[in-house]
């Protein structure tokens, strides 16, 4: 049989398009393919193989003896049944919260192809962020768990997975009674440290309007719950004093939005609930029992006795996003952190730019003496880093080489805990990008994914490739220090 598979009108990258015909590869070796630019024309497929074509990721539908039948991709991308020339990664509940540092789902969703997870495998994120690689997970029926030691990340993740599986007519009745209530709270009542720190960060009458939010969802399920307590969050930084173009605490100087808060909160709460009744009438099943763990992937080796088949995460940066600092409001606002506790937490992220006070001479003395035993390699690009450093380079610059020390110290340790969580013959894929930094007058090219595949060699994994993706962006802040490039890693633990 042939086969026509016809590829999104949006403009493909070089890798994308590497990608396409590895999966099909991958998902169907005796297949023949045919490149025509627009389509791949698919030979030698038996009708059995209809079922895999329709899990590619870079097809938007095929053309099998004349009839268009979409991917399951291409019904996920399709906003209310008109594709347009850009490419979707805010379908299905990946909308929910605008999580800074996002990695690209059809990248996992053609890594669980390429690798050919089934349903009876189980898949682990070490890093998972706001929950890509679950959620993508869920989307196919496969188990996956992420981990995550920031609570922001993990309550998100679990907020998307959760969402899937609402009444959506139940969840606009809640939305009626929510605008109902809208006006009942009449003052609020600054009882506590957490009440103090909101009232500081948000006006009174928004801060209104989220505890009526608050208040109102209490009273039915956790996916409820979630769903709406993460709408109303990924709204506050918008609309609070705190400058929302800036990651880091700076006073707000950059004017309120026009529309009001709580009609922005409608507005978005309907979006999302079209988006979910588009997803679950694509979805053949979904694996709602994927979840999040907020534990620390460099100390801790969660669920012990139990083995993953495959790990597929986007790791932080060294110098990472402030994620915390990004967060902070939300974290005060879900009860997730006590504002004492957001420099703690903020400093305990591997690739956090912070130090707490305790630990500065702890990691100098390690840095001086390579006590986390890093490959030479490594060591010595941060040594030429920290002689380059001069009297006009400020405490922040000074500060980078024991930073980053820190942070090729902790994905050590990290590579060390997965090793011991995959299966033998289990692959574990990073997609993670260099960046750069000045120092005493100097650009240094940190060139993340080579030093990464070193520490892991040293550990005991095996490294398959390195693929470079091509201009991916992974975010759009700060992007005069970002190198308009990633690379995937394959790793495989082959004892």
């Amino acid at each position: 049989m042939k086969i026509e598979a016809v590829k999104f009108p949006y403009r493909y990258m070089e890798y994308e398009k590497d990608f396409l015909k590895n999966e099909i590869r991958a998902l169907l070796p005796k297949a023949l393919l045919v490149d025509k630019g627009d389509r791949l024309i698919i030979d030698a497929v038996d009708e059995s193989d209809i079922s895999i074509l329709k899990r590619l990721t870079y097809v938007q539908y095929l053309i099998i003896n004349g009839e268009k039948q979409y991917t399951l991709q291409g019904l996920m991308e399709s906003e209310d049944g008109n594709q347009t020339n850009r490419q979707h990664t805010r379908y299905s509940t990946h909308g929910i919260h605008e999580y800074k540092g996002k990695f690209n789902p059809q990248i996992v969703h053609y890594l669980l192809n390429y690798f050919n997870v089934t349903e009876k495998q189980k898949v682990l994120d070490p890093f998972n962020g706001s929950g890509t690689t679950i959620l993508e997970c869920a989307h196919m029926g496969i188990p996956a768990v992420g981990i995550d030691i920031n609570p922001m990340a993990c309550f998100i993740a679990n907020a998307k997975v959760k969402s899937l599986g609402i009444d959506v007519t139940k969840a606009s009745e809640i939305l009626l009674l929510i605008r109902n209530n809208q006006n009942q709270e009449r003052e609020i009542v600054s009882n506590d440290s957490r009440m103090e720190y909101l009232l500081r960060w948000i006006p009174e009458d928004t801060l209104l309007k989220l505890e009526c939010i608050r208040n109102t969802v209490t009273a039915y399920e956790d996916c409820y719950q979630k769903f709406f307590l993460m709408i109303a969050s990924d709204l506050i930084r918008e609309y609070s004093n705190q400058e929302p173009g800036d990651l880091r605490i700076r006073n707000r100087f950059s004017p309120f939005p026009e529309q009001p808060f709580f009609d922005a909160f409608v507005e978005h709460t309907e979006k999302l609930l079209n988006k979910i009744r588009r997803a679950q009438a694509s979805l053949n099943s979904i694996q709602l029992s994927n979840y999040a763990l907020n534990c620390d992937i460099k100390q801790d080796v969660p669920n012990k006795g139990e083995l993953f088949d495959v790990a597929i995460t986007s790791p932080p940066y060294a110098t990472a996003l402030p994620y915390i600092d990004t967060q902070r409001i939300s974290l005060v606002w879900l009860n997730l952190c006590s504002p004492t506790d957001l420099s703690t937490l903020e400093a305990s992220l591997i690739g956090s730019r912070e130090l707490l006070l305790g630990d500065k001479s702890q990691w100098k003395n390690s840095f001086e003496n390579n006590t986390s035993g890093l490959p030479n390699e490594i060591y010595s690009l941060l040594n030429e880093m920290n002689e380059s450093l001069t009297e006009n380079d400020g405490f922040r610059k000074k500060a980078v080489p024991v930073l980053l020390y820190r942070y090729f110290s902790d994905m050590k340790m990290m590579f060390e805990n997965i090793l011991s969580l995959i299966k033998i013959g289990g692959k574990y894929a990073l997609i993670v990008g260099r960046n750069k930094t000045t120092l005493g007058g100097h650009e240094f090219f940190i060139d993340t994914p080579k030093l990464l595949s070193i520490i892991a060699k040293q550990v005991g994994w095996h490294l398959e490739s390195i693929f470079v993706l091509q201009t991916y962006k992974r975010y759009g802040i700060n992007s005069k220090n970002a190198i308009n490039s990633e690379s995937l890693i394959v790793l495989e633990r082959k004892s």
